[in-house]
C-alpha cells in the first residue's frame, strides 16, 4: 500500500507544472466604453459597481479604480 502511494505521488509531482518564473505583476481590469458618456457616468454605471463586486472576492487585498474623460 506504502509503494503504491509513492509511486502515485512520483508521477503526481512529475506531472505537476512548474512555472521558473512565476507572474508577480498584479491583476488589472481596463475597461473602454464606446459612446458618449461623462466620467460621471461611467463612475457610477460601471467603476463603482466593478469596484464593489471585485472587493467582495476571495483572496483580493487592493482595489483600486478611477475613471476619467477621453483614455485610450
Amino acid at each position: 500500500m506504502l509503494g503504491l502511494e509513492l509511486r502515485l505521488g512520483a508521477v503526481a509531482m512529475l506531472r505537476a507544472p512548474i512555472d521558473a518564473i512565476p507572474d508577480l505583476s498584479d491583476n488589472q481590469v481596463i475597461v473602454s466604453p464606446t459612446g458618449p458618456r461623462s466620467p460621471q457616468e461611467v463612475e457610477d454605471q460601471i467603476t463603482y459597481p466593478l469596484t464593489v463586486n471585485l472587493q467582495g472576492l476571495p483572496g483580493v487585498k487592493v482595489v483600486r479604480s478611477s475613471s476619467a474623460f477621453g483614455f485610450r
